[in-house]
């Protein structure tokens, strides 16, 4: 028979037993469950670090897309002015400037000294309306091919500020656009020159307080 000591002792064996097999299992799960975090923290990782080298990716190809637009308009509104006031005389720079959380555009214009060298300053300021005016409708055109819709350039005025010497010119460039573009153009204007570009015109004239309208 078991004496009253070898029953306590089995019993306090098989109770610190249940409890190591408890604790045991508990240790098992928690194991477990830090294996599953871990997994599951790496994949957040990995994820993050996929998601940032997808941003870093996406980043360099806009900025690699946005230099291309910005050359090649650049390119297309030298030769703007290549074609109002005479190839070389003028120079288009578009810069592209980071403000806050936006990258904004500046505009300048530049003539070549003898030796080639060019000085970018505000076309406004340094070459006149008649520029800004080439510039501009330059400009529209430009956007109006990046959209890709088939929209009529409205012009009001255009060329107000082209000198006479160039307004045959710039008639010639809007022409120009219109046959190599398809681009049409409608237009309001008191400029002869630009009137007789048109495939079809009318005058329009106000006299006694009614207005007329003929071809012209």
């Amino acid at each position: 028979m078991n004496s009253p000591a070898i029953t306590r002792i089995r019993s306090d064996l098989e109770s610190r037993r249940a409890r190591y097999l408890s604790r045991k299992a508990e240790k098992e799960l928690l194991e477990e469950q830090l294996r599953a975090t871990i997994a599951r923290l790496e994949a957040a990782q990995n994820e993050a670090r996929l998601l940032e080298a997808v941003h870093d990716l996406l980043h360099a190809a806009s900025r690699v897309a946005l230099e291309d637009a910005r050359a090649q308009a650049e390119t297309l509104l030298t030769e703007a002015l290549d074609a109002v006031f005479g190839e070389g005389r003028l120079v288009a720079r578009l810069t592209l400037e980071d403000r806050a959380d936006r990258r904004e555009a500046r505009l300048l214009v530049g003539a070549p000294d003898q030796d080639g060298n060019i000085h970018f300053t505000d076309p406004m300021d340094s070459h006149g309306g008649g520029v800004v005016d080439v510039l501009s409708t330059a400009f529209r055109v430009l956007m109006l091919q990046v959209e890709g819709k088939p929209l009529p350039l409205l012009l009001d005025e255009p060329g107000k500020h082209v000198s006479g010497q160039y307004a045959p010119a710039f008639a010639a460039f809007l022409q120009a656009i219109s046959e190599t573009l398809s681009q049409q153009i409608i237009m309001v204007t008191h400029q002869e020159a630009l009137a007789k570009a048109a495939s079809r015109a009318w005058r329009v004239t106000y006299e006694a307080g009614k207005s007329e309208v003929s071809p012209a």
